[in-house]
């Protein structure tokens, strides 16, 4: 008997869960969607410069570019700037483009001053998968070591360094199959002034988009599965009815595991909202009570984000609140491990 109640159940169970496939199965479309890329596109940026320099014993008359050797702020004259940019897209596209330059010093964290700012829009490109750009500056350094000195005197601080930005300035509208994109990017070459020498940063950089669009894809083994499950279902039917001859108990419900989630979040549904995107592990702040995060996100203004780490059965769940580069966090309690610990496994 008890074994025939055991296979009653599980027969039960079996027959439920192929039920639900045939009905899934049907209800399903024979076509679905999926996610591509209509178009893709990059941008690179080369940043270059020449000093022009006194006359030295170390160097002589002359200029010194990338890897020539060390920019002493002595012997330079002059800095001469320039970036070239290019576009480069996938397909042929329209672009209609703008581009310029920024130059500015900056105690970091402290103040900012404009040198010198410029944009251009630049000639419509038609069926295009190449757009380059080129443009170049100039900046005199002893009027800009005056003018720092100048800076010192009226603030009366001696900052430890001073950083002179070279900001390039490029944004595409493309236009490709009556689809609009864009594409923005503000590479920056940095030359920090310290200990009588300008250093300067990374000469290149990129960055990358696209056009999104879905594909209509054809379940091909929508037919033979519906064809298995209705199988599937008439044969675990068969069995329950054999095994009820015999005895029939009914079956534990089973328990929801996330009760506790819904019942802690049910008065703050409309200030959480669930991301795919992963807390970070760094600028961290553990909260150790719920309504202690409730009392956060309401005092900054912030809502609550919700990521559900599913590598743990039951699943994990994150509850944080952004305030610039900190995090506060929140996580369900969960016996034997330490909220640090949790954060550790986070991707």
């Amino acid at each position: 008997m008890r074994f025939a109640a055991l296979l009653l159940v599980a027969l039960s169970l079996l027959l439920v869960v192929a039920l639900y496939a045939e009905v899934s199965i049907d209800a399903s479309p024979t076509q679905t969607t999926t996610s591509g890329t209509l178009l893709s596109f990059s941008t690179t940026t080369n940043f270059d410069y020449r000093a022009t320099l006194r006359p030295n014993t170390l160097f002589g008359n002359g200029t010194l570019g990338p890897g020539g050797g060390a920019l002493y702020e002595s012997l330079v004259l002059r800095l001469d700037l320039t970036y070239s940019y290019w576009l480069n897209l996938s397909a042929p596209a329209n672009v209609t483009w703008g581009a310029g330059f920024s130059v500015t010093i900056a105690v970091p964290g402290q103040w900012t001053y404009t040198l010198n700012y410029s944009k251009q829009v630049l000639p419509p490109e038609v069926y295009t998968t190449s757009a380059p750009f080129h443009d170049d500056t100039e900046v005199a350094l002893p009027p800009l070591l005056s003018l720092l000195s100048t800076f010192q005197n009226e603030t009366r601080s001696n900052p430890s360094s001073y950083d002179l930005n070279f900001t390039a300035y490029e944004v595409a509208a493309i236009q490709y199959d009556n689809l609009p994109a864009h594409s923005v990017t503000y590479p920056v070459l940095t030359f920090t002034l310290a200990s009588g020498e300008l250093v300067p940063g990374p000469l290149f950089a990129s960055s990358n988009g696209s056009i999104p669009t879905t594909l209509p894809v054809t379940d091909s083994s929508r037919s033979t599965s519906l064809d298995l499950a209705i199988a599937a279902c008439v044969i675990l039917a068969a069995g329950v009815g054999i095994a009820a001859a015999f005895t029939l108990r009914p079956r534990n419900k089973k328990v929801d595991v996330s009760a506790e989630v819904r019942s802690m979040t049910a008065a703050y549904q409309d200030a959480i909202a669930t991301t795919w995107t992963a807390p970070r592990k760094e600028n961290v702040v553990v909260i150790r009570d719920w309504e202690d995060l409730i009392h956060v996100a309401d005092m900054l203004g912030k809502p609550i984000l919700r990521y559900v780490l599913r590598k743990y059965d039951p699943p994990r769940h994150f509850f944080y609140v952004l305030d610039g580069q900190v995090q506060y966090i929140y996580l369900v309690p969960r016996e034997g491990r330490r909220a640090e610990e949790e954060i550790a496994d986070l991707p």
